[in-house]
């Protein structure tokens, strides 16, 4: 399982704690305490949370980043770890999305076609992308009582 997020540049990362530089962070293990407002931090911790209520365990999942524009962006990249999960001999992958609140070009076109192509150019089989929240009643729903909780 590979939990896909949306890139950032480093620079935005280092503008939020600059005091501690993204390689001598260890978000990847806990969420620091300077990292409440830090998106790659609380990348991690998301992805913690979720695999830990899917009761999916920690060697069968893996978090990348996704849509970046250069090699200064947030590292793993997701096309990467998936080339390499191929590599590895992995014949199925599952991809989340979770800073993806509705399907759009990134995850239908970027995961679905063109990670999915990479994927099966490297030796795996099938790569499925799980369906963000879009518009279902829930997330509607959700999103109405969050937005009324702010009130």
């Amino acid at each position: 399982i590979v939990f896909s997020y949306h890139g950032l540049p480093d620079s935005h990362i280092h503008r939020v704690h600059p005091e501690v530089r993204i390689s001598e962070c260890h978000c990847e293990k806990h969420l620091p305490e300077h990292g409440t407002y830090c998106y790659k931090a609380t990348c991690y911790e998301t992805t913690r949370v979720m695999a830990g209520k899917l009761n999916i365990p920690e060697d069968k999942y893996t978090l990348a980043f996704q849509s970046r524009l250069s090699k200064n962006w947030l590292t793993p990249f997701s096309d990467k770890v998936i080339i390499e999960l191929a590599k590895k001999g992995k014949k199925n992958i599952l991809v989340f999305a979770p800073s993806f609140v509705t399907d759009c070009l990134e995850t239908v076109v970027e995961i679905g076609v063109e990670y999915r192509d990479l994927f099966i150019e490297h030796g795996g089989e099938t790569l499925q992308m799980a369906d963000a929240l879009n518009d279902s009643d829930s997330w509607v729903d959700a999103l109405y009582q969050i937005l009324m909780a702010r009130k």
